[in-house]
């Protein structure tokens, strides 16, 4: 099943179009351990290996997200990852909580047609989600989950 969704989030584009839009949002194979991202294995070996904060740092840059919204969607303190320097390479955890960030913004992206629109669909409170903004799903992977669920709904013209 996770392959699956590992699939989905990579979208419909053929492998080295995959590695070059999700290491986009990474800030490409400079912030990375590994040269491709286009299986599941490599993106297994990346969070093994872990990424440095400046990955995170092209994150919050390519989504348009907050260090402080970034921080609570890996389960980091703002104020550690400010001292963090930009080559401190994040653990485990949260390096895959950052892979899985990644990947969402980018099938959202997709999705949407632009990041722009996908920015605003969420930070905008949605009656699927109880009234709340998808944004505040990011902390938890069942939010990841409900996330992804509703943009393949979406994809493929079922609305709730």
């Amino acid at each position: 099943m996770q392959t699956q969704k590992v699939k989905a989030s990579l979208g419909k584009k053929n492998g080295k179009e995959q590695q070059n839009s999700l290491l986009f949002y990474l800030g490409g194979a400079r912030n990375v351990s590994v040269k491709q991202l286009n299986t599941p294995m490599d993106l297994i070996t990346l969070t093994r290996t872990g990424i440095p904060k400046r990955a995170l740092t092209s994150l919050a840059k390519n989504t348009s997200l907050s260090l402080k919204e970034l921080a609570q969607a890996i389960h980091l303190s703002e104020r550690t990852l400010q001292r963090y320097s930009e080559d401190h390479i994040l653990d485990k955890a949260a390096t895959e909580k950052v892979i899985a960030l990644a990947q969402l913004y980018h099938y959202g992206e997709e999705v949407f047609g632009s990041q722009e629109k996908f920015n605003g669909w969420m930070r905008h409170p949605s009656v699927y989600f109880g009234g709340k903004p998808p944004l505040t799903l990011l902390d938890t992977t069942t939010g990841l989950s409900l996330i992804q669920d509703e943009l393949i709904r979406i994809e493929h013209g079922v609305f709730a």
